[in-house]
């Protein structure tokens, strides 16, 4: 699925105008009236400040159309340019903010933001960056200090309304805790309080970025998931979609639209699970309590804890950018193309984080591509077959095939990830597919 922009006439349906009304006699923000479908027409603001505003600039013209598309609400323009200092900000139910460069707001888009979030206003605020670079996370705490003094972001737990107004996602989203973006940085999101409503959201795993996806591309490098582009986008449109309506009810679900709007929603069936591929199973000793692992001493510092039960592998982050550790294979592990290795990965990290498997043959160093590890249960699966494997004759590059019957005579384990922490390895097993 591509990202389209929707078309002059898509953005503006030939509808009746939305009843809208006040909050309160000198409210900012507006609320729903009542209504069938088809009888809502809102904008959506984007946020023009002295960072980089525009950079994830057609992010809310898309997940506006996609609005209209599943719930059948009228969506006007979603991209909407505001200026921060602007009276502007009156006519919008919420305005979208994004970045990944340090800034600092004018005194009059201090005042005019604290006001307009006072009188009922919604800012969302997204993290653009790549990871371990925090210049927009540090810019925006700093500004939000500004704003509202007494107010600091906090975590944001599975009782927030968001999480409920549209799409379901307190049972997560494809094994994630919650939604990805086009990153999975945090499995929360944090939120600040203006006279008990959540009236600033402080998203960190760049939503704006994946509503921009392009399906037909495949995105390689460490910041992403193990979603495929479409799955990816899937998230954040579904993360979007949810703010977005709490944002325009406030929270509030008792309207028969919103009920309407989350069965209708709900009703997209979800992927399944990684499955243990079919085959014959053997068990492999890699974690024996007498099992001998080396840490490699060209990667990041580490501990490898092995006993029957398996491994706990404690890592931390440096130049380096991984945490190797190496087991000689005494006799060699034959696979072959037929075969998967698998290991049972339980990560206790709040992001994402990447392993791999590295195999000796012959003095020949072969590196399997990384697989994503979300937090909390996996299954990781390195199949054998495949030219995926990185070798110092292949220019590093994840092109190369494992020798027919290879003969493993050292089994390496790597660890990529942005931030330290631990995961438990167990139940290493060769299957030979049928």
């Amino acid at each position: 699925m591509r990202s389209v922009r929707p078309s002059a006439t898509e953005q503006t349906p030939s509808v009746p105008p939305a009843t809208l009304q006040l909050i309160e006699p000198n409210a900012l923000a507006f609320s729903f009236g009542q209504g069938g479908e088809g009888t809502r027409q809102i904008k959506i603001g984007l946020a023009q400040y002295g960072g980089d505003w525009d950079w994830a600039r057609h992010a809310m013209t898309f997940l506006s159309h996609q609005m209209g598309e599943r719930t059948r609400l009228a969506i006007v323009a979603s991209d909407r340019i505001v200026a921060l200092d602007s009276p502007d900000l009156a006519t919008l139910p919420f305005v979208y903010m994004t970045g990944h460069k340090d800034f600092r707001l004018s005194d009059r888009e201090v005042a005019n933001l604290r006001a307009y979030l006072t009188g009922g206003g919604y800012l969302w605020a997204d993290d653009s960056t790549h990871f371990q670079d925090d210049t927009f996370d540090t810019a925006f705490r700093r500004e939000l200090a500004r704003i509202f003094p007494d107010a600091p972001l906090e975590r944001l737990g599975m009782d927030f309304e968001a999480f409920r107004t549209g799409y379901d996602l307190t049972r997560g989203f494809k094994g994630y805790a919650i939604p990805p973006g086009d990153k999975y940085r945090l499995d929360y999101i944090e939120g600040a309080r203006v006279n008990g409503r959540v009236a600033v959201v402080y998203t960190r795993n760049d939503y704006g970025d994946g509503l921009n996806i392009d399906a037909h591309t495949h995105p390689l490098h460490a910041s992403l998931t193990d979603l495929s582009p479409a799955e990816m986008q899937e998230g954040a449109i579904r993360m979007g979609m949810n703010l977005t309506l709490y944002f325009l009810t406030h929270g509030r679900r008792d309207a028969v639209f919103m009920d309407h709007t989350a069965t209708t929603l709900r009703q997209q069936p979800e992927a399944t699970a990684a499955a243990i591929p079919a085959g014959v199973a053997r068990a492999l000793p890699l974690f024996a309590e007498k099992a001998s692992w080396q840490h490699e001493p060209w990667s990041d510092r580490g501990m490898l804890e092995a006993s029957d039960a398996g491994a706990e592998l404690t890592f931390e982050t440096g130049a380096q950018n991984k945490c190797v550790f190496s087991q000689s294979q005494e006799p060699p592990i034959e696979l072959t193309a037929r075969d998967v290795l698998t290991i049972q990965v339980h990560s206790r990290l709040r992001g994402g984080a990447r392993l791999a498997l590295a195999f000796t043959v012959d003095g020949r160093y072969f590196e399997s591509r990384p697989v994503f590890i979300k937090p909390g249960a996996n299954l990781a699966c390195f199949p054998c077959g495949e030219a995926s494997f990185k070798t110092e004759a292949g220019g590093w590059a994840y092109r190369d095939p494992l020798p027919v019957a290879a003969r493993i005579e050292r089994l390496s384990l790597l660890i990529y990830s942005p931030a330290p922490g631990s995961v438990r390895l167990s139940q290493p097993r060769v299957i030979r597919q049928d």
